[in-house]
């Protein structure tokens, strides 16, 4: 009898210890090694370019304080890649597959115990980053250039974006254009203003459905050159003389000037529609009607012509919660830590973007493998697939990643109020 006891206590003894090794080693919190994931942003930093490592880098820096806070189990970590071969977005355009493949294959650490992924702002060399990316099926993330046609997920695996300059604006625009029967349409850029409209002017029309029935005559103008003046009369007839609505992109300023021309030669008085491109806060509420001038009143009636669309409504966007945190932050850092002398130079929709780019990466990586993985690191076409048609609760609020992978983005369109001078909806 005292045998039989001695056999069950060993017993449960044995099974309790069974149950203490499972939770231990077998799939509960203290399972698994504390894993490490690797961000990589290749760029160049300069302020005057808002597609440079220098708009998205503060927002770097709080989303990986937000995704360490979320999943401590992680270990978040983060490098810039830089080369002298990155001076500009042509540089990056030229050398980054050759500069990234570099880095890739003699990382410091090896890819069977490191997850990498790669997030950055982009210029014009996300096609080329793309094919590496899926080549090596890592994660590619961009928060403001985009590949077009990247909804076709064979060609692009492991590519999605946060840009808000995604091809849906031309969708959007397209649907505008249709709804008012506007088929022709004079685009005029202008090429003194910064990068973003120029990367609007390369791809919006490649970006508008093919079947959207809207003729685009495209015309280019300097605003800062010593000639503008002279050659806006002639590139207005043209205009006159082609279409009645005109697709401007370029800076608010910008558009002050060929107003101007457009007042001597008639065209402010509703037979003609000016429609402007804006990127978010650049235009501060007025847009650029009050230039401290003496004709500034005289200009007010005039800027009813304009029929303004913003692609992405920070002015709402940074009244909320968590903005109002992020948004201070972001301006400590860009002063602090990345030598921005001129917070004027320092965009909220870039910082938004990526912000966001990291915020989901990491619900990819915690999806695909929820407290950590056992093996070989997820790969990147497992991780973009987390993220296509969801939506998520980030702590920059919420985010919908479309099935095609670009995140679902605001687009307002808005007038001028002459009695409040200011653009309103």
């Amino acid at each position: 009898m005292r045998g039989f006891h001695l056999f069950i206590t060993t017993l449960r003894s044995l099974i309790a210890f069974f149950y203490l090794y499972q939770f231990l080693v077998g799939g509960e919190c203290l399972s698994l090694p504390r894993r490490r994931v690797n961000i990589v942003s290749p760029g160049f930093f300069n302020w005057p370019q808002t597609t440079s490592l220098s708009h998205i880098a503060p927002a770097v820096e709080t989303g990986l304080a937000a995704v360490r806070g979320r999943y401590p189990h992680i270990n978040w970590t983060a490098e810039f890649l830089l080369s002298d071969h990155f001076k500009n977005c042509d540089g990056l355009k030229d050398n980054i597959q050759a500069e990234l493949s570099r880095w890739y294959y003699t990382q410091a650490y090896s890819a069977a115990d490191v997850l990498t992924v790669i997030i950055t702002p982009g210029c014009y060399e996300s096609r080329y980053m793309s094919q590496l990316a899926a080549g090596w099926d890592v994660l590619l993330i961009t928060s403001m250039d985009y590949t077009e046609n990247m909804g076709n997920r064979n060609q692009f695996p492991s590519y999605v974006t946060t840009s808000p300059k995604t091809p849906v604006n031309g969708v959007i625009l397209c649907a505008l254009l249709v709804r008012m029967n506007w088929t022709r349409v004079y685009l005029l850029h202008d090429t003194s203003s910064d990068d973003y409209y120029g990367y609007q002017a390369i791809n919006l029309h490649l970006s508008m459905p093919r079947n959207c029935g809207v003729l685009l005559t495209r015309q280019q103008f300097a605003s800062a050159s010593e000639n503008a003046s002279q050659a806006l009369p002639f590139i207005l007839q043209d205009f006159n003389s082609k279409s009645r609505v005109l697709l401007y992109l370029g800076a608010p300023a910008g558009m002050r000037p060929i107003l101007v021309e457009a007042k001597k030669q008639n065209m402010t008085y509703g037979e003609h529609v000016f429609l402007a491109i804006t990127n978010d806060d650049a235009a501060d509420g007025n847009d650029g009607w009050q230039a401290q001038s003496e004709n500034d009143q005289a200009m007010r009636s005039d800027y009813q012509a304009i029929l303004l669309v913003k692609l992405v409504d920070t002015v709402a966007l940074a009244a909320t919660a968590p903005m109002r945190q992020l948004v201070p932050e972001w301006r400590t850092l860009a002063l602090s830590k990345y030598n921005n002398t001129n917070l004027k130079n320092m965009r909220i929709q870039t910082n938004v973007a990526g912000h966001t780019a990291i915020e989901l990466m990491a619900e990819a990586v915690e999806a695909a493998n929820p407290g950590g993985w056992t093996n070989a690191p997820p790969g990147g076409k497992l991780l973009a697939d987390q993220l296509l048609n969801r939506t998520f609760d980030l702590q920059i609020g919420k985010a919908h990643m479309l099935a095609q992978g670009q995140l679902s983005v605001q687009h307002r369109t808005v007038c001028f109020d002459l009695k409040e001078a200011a653009f309103k909806v």
